[in-house]
């Protein structure tokens, strides 16, 4: 119930579980997440998983040696 409720009030700013338990890998997890952000058409914060998907098949793509 906890895993629900924190995901869902994520971006609320609000949090049931103390941060400073946290263990470093997850804390690096929830800044990328908020970073990402959402998905088009949504009022999440931070960048579209549109642009991310876009950054990753160009650096894929430079990766690889092809022409853009």
């Amino acid at each position: 119930m906890e895993s629900l409720f924190q995901a869902v009030t994520r971006t609320a700013g609000f949090t049931t579980v103390p941060v400073l338990g946290w263990s470093e890998p997850f804390i690096f997890l929830m800044i990328m997440m908020m970073f990402v952000g959402a998905s088009p058409g949504s009022v999440g914060g931070g960048i579209k998983t549109t642009t991310l998907g876009t950054i990753v098949l160009a650096v894929v793509a430079i990766a690889q040696g092809k022409k853009m």
